[in-house]
């Protein structure tokens, strides 16, 4: 595969040289979702030699049978889906509090909480679609809202230096992430303005660029045995999470 086409695709599937030619052929391969593209361990080779970062697991090396999935927010990235969860919350935390500083935050507090989950489902015609949100059994909610708020929470000061020079680079970071939950922000710190705001309390979703690409992977599954998924790769592929971040902040 060239890696013009392997750029442009936001699920990579790594299969044998044999199935990345003939997976068209599969029943209801035509009901995959487009953005998926099947690659071999040569495209992979040939894709790092031009400068296209692979994240894995420990470094490992890539296998057959992997599904890696396009860094939103790093250009010319692929990552394990295994990390996207953990790489996805931690990296949209690290850019929401940058453009806090940006725009001359003096305390910046965040904490994430988790919502709920639902699970992927197929309808009669292969299209992907989401089922209700699950009822959770209590003790295992309060497990996980306590392990999110532990793993994803900051706590921040800083001197507030402001500018507009600053304030340029946050409209950047905001335009280049594709935030726009914090457009409203932008426009209210504006340095132009006398009556600019002094503090904020922010809920954004801290799960949707993950959900995005899980949705997309998920659809790999309508090809049934002809692609190995299984097991913790199942799980990570059917289920959308709905984690927030509440964030505080003084300027």
């Amino acid at each position: 595969m060239e890696n013009t086409q392997l750029k442009s695709k936001q699920v990579l599937y790594v299969g044998s040289p044999e199935l990345c030619t003939n997976y068209r052929w599969e029943k209801k391969s035509e009901l995959l979702n487009p953005k998926i593209g099947f690659v071999c361990i040569d495209d992979i080779i040939s894709a790092r030699e031009s400068g296209i970062e692979i994240m894995t697991c420990n470094n490992a090396p890539v296998c057959e049978g992997a599904v890696l999935v396009n860094h939103p927010f790093k250009n010319n990235t692929y990552m394990d889906v295994m990390l996207a969860e953990d790489e996805l919350f931690r990296q949209k935390l690290d850019v929401i509090g940058t453009i806090a500083r940006h725009l001359g935050v003096t305390s910046f507090t965040a904490k994430a909480k988790f919502e709920n989950i639902r699970k992927y489902e197929f309808e009669a015609n292969g299209n992907v679609k989401l089922g209700r949100f699950v009822n959770l059994d209590a003790e295992y909610k309060h497990q996980e809202e306590e392990k999110y708020a532990m793993q994803y929470s900051r706590e921040e000061r800083f001197p507030g230096k402001y500018d507009m020079e600053n304030y340029k680079e946050a409209q950047r970071l905001v335009n280049q992430y594709q935030l726009s939950e914090l457009k409203y922000l932008l426009e209210q710190r504006n340095p132009n303005f006398s009556n600019s705001l002094c503090s904020q309390k922010i809920k954004t979703e801290l799960s949707k660029e993950l959900n995005d690409i899980t949705e997309c992977a998920f659809s790999l599954s309508i090809l049934g045995g002809c692609v190995a998924i299984g097991g913790s790769l199942k799980e990570t592929l059917s289920t959308q999470k709905k984690v927030m971040l509440e964030t505080e902040l003084i300027f």
